[in-house]
């Protein structure tokens, strides 16, 4: 006899996975390195990579650098800002070290809520609520269409009168103008304290890379949704109002790396910028 589902828990039995339609996620995870996708998210990382200098190298350079920002973010905000709480919005399927691996090894106890809508994501958020570990680790199944649904799921696992992260790393290119994705931050930040962080990865047409404009085009066209290149300006506006951490908007590459002597200047550049910033 199945279980009822938890409270504010969706009931993993009424997602089905398509195997034969790729899912974002699933493209983010198989670029990583993961093993969590199907034949069809390798077709399509394929078919996008094609066209971008060095092909599928170049792809995946572009999401391990995205990865190793956002864990050198969420060590910043552990260690330098306070922040043990964060809310994750776009749930990538596990591949390298996941948010709540790195934020419960700089504190064991921090929080973290995964935001997404992924059936195979879904079933992983599971494993890792299952595997129990030192902190709080829980999963909100839904959309940046119901902010308002995402707040009081998150609400179970986050004390919303302490500092809380919202990340978006890569998530952002999926809402497109029309849907006032500035707007969305905005209501997300209006919910937590004094305090709380929020930490962007956006790809950007300010640093020109062969192919890029035709890759994005692509991922359009073959999975039926949006992806918005923005630039310096249009991502710096998400942090409006906010106290950007040095040095602010950059190529996700040149924030904080651990090893400033380590960047390869003659490298083909990321375009993806990252930042992150506090609200006073």
């Amino acid at each position: 006899m199945a279980q009822e589902p938890r409270p504010n828990e969706p009931n993993r039995d009424a997602f089905e996975i398509d195997r034969t339609v790729a899912h974002p996620a699933r493209v983010h995870n198989y670029l990583a390195g993961g093993d969590d996708n199907f034949s069809a998210d390798r077709k399509l990382a394929a078919y996008l990579s094609e066209v971008l200098p060095d092909g599928i190298d170049t792809a995946r350079t572009n999401v391990m650098a995205m990865g190793a920002f956002m864990a050198r973010s969420i060590r910043y905000l552990v260690h330098d800002a306070d922040v043990q709480q964060f809310l994750y919005i776009g749930a990538p399927i596990p591949s390298a070290e996941e948010v709540h691996e790195v934020a419960q090894k700089a504190n064991s106890g921090s929080r973290v809520v995964y935001v997404g809508n992924d059936p195979l994501v879904l079933a992983h958020a599971h494993k890792r609520r299952e595997a129990g570990p030192l902190g709080a680790t829980a999963y909100v199944h839904g959309t940046l269409r119901d902010v308002d649904g995402i707040l009081q799921q998150a609400a179970a696992t986050l004390d919303f009168d302490q500092p809380i992260a919202i990340m978006f790393i890569a998530t952002l290119a999926l809402v497109p103008d029309r849907y006032d994705p500035h707007g969305i931050v905005a209501r997300l930040l209006a919910a937590v304290p004094p305090g709380s962080h929020l930490v962007i990865a956006h790809t950007t047409n300010d640093i020109p890379i062969a192919g890029m404009a035709e890759s994005a085009e692509r991922f359009e066209q073959m999975l039926s949704v949006p992806y918005v290149v923005r630039n310096h300006a249009e991502v710096s506006r998400f942090f409006d109002g906010l106290d950007l951490v040095e040095p602010g908007v950059v190529p996700v590459d040149r924030w904080h790396p651990d090893d400033p002597a380590a960047v390869d200047e003659d490298a083909l550049p990321i375009p993806i910028y990252g930042a992150v910033g506090r609200k006073p």
